[in-house]
């Protein structure tokens, strides 16, 4: 299940492109021809305004394992005919809305694909979540300094380490924002760490 605090993570939005899909509404290739109004996207935010956000099922089986999925209430199975899911999505949205916020079947957000991961493994979430609880909650402070529940000081958790977490470049580079692939000597590293 995607949250709507996640929606920025999945999404950028384009008013031209969702423009662009309603002159073309008529053509089976309207997201071949708007493809390069995408191109104006930008971060996707309240301020853009109300757009309709929603996946392209057979883009989800296609980069994931999974097999069962429910989109906007619809279950749906990888093989099925996925056709009208735009319509069953976007059903409810508000009457300012400038239709699709970005492609169903490739959004540009910036963790998209780290999104998919999340949503095909529970305990691949988990993890990543606690990792950045942690860092969250406990950025800046020295050890010792915050007391845990259980009455302790000790941090069982360790910082974000890029290189502990990605071994490939393809995985460093897709799957976290801060993170960048500098060589296979050194791996992946902070972006913050690639100046110097």
């Amino acid at each position: 299940m995607i949250l709507d605090t996640d929606m920025c993570m999945v999404y950028k939005t384009s008013k031209d492109y969702a423009e662009c899909l309603t002159e073309n509404s008529d053509s089976d290739s309207a997201v071949s021809i708007c493809k390069d109004e995408l191109e104006t996207a930008t971060d996707l935010n309240g301020f853009n305004g109300n757009c309709c956000g929603w996946l392209g099922a057979s883009r989800v089986f296609l980069l994931t394992d999974l097999t069962d999925i429910t989109l906007c209430g619809v279950e749906l199975s990888d093989g099925e005919d996925f056709c009208g899911m735009g319509s069953e999505c976007c059903d409810l949205e508000a009457d300012d809305s400038y239709g699709n916020c970005d492609s169903p079947m490739l959004p540009q957000g910036i963790a998209y694909l780290l999104t998919l991961k999340f949503l095909e493994s529970e305990s691949f979430w988990l993890e990543k979540y606690q990792k950045a609880w942690w860092f969250a909650t406990e950025n800046g402070y020295e050890d010792g300094d915050l007391w845990y529940l259980n009455g302790s000081t000790e941090n069982a958790l360790e910082a974000f380490d890029c290189n502990a977490e990605f071994d490939n470049r393809s995985d460093c580079n897709l799957y976290h924002p801060d993170c960048y692939w500098l060589n296979k000597k050194s791996g992946c590293i902070l972006k913050d760490l690639a100046d110097y």
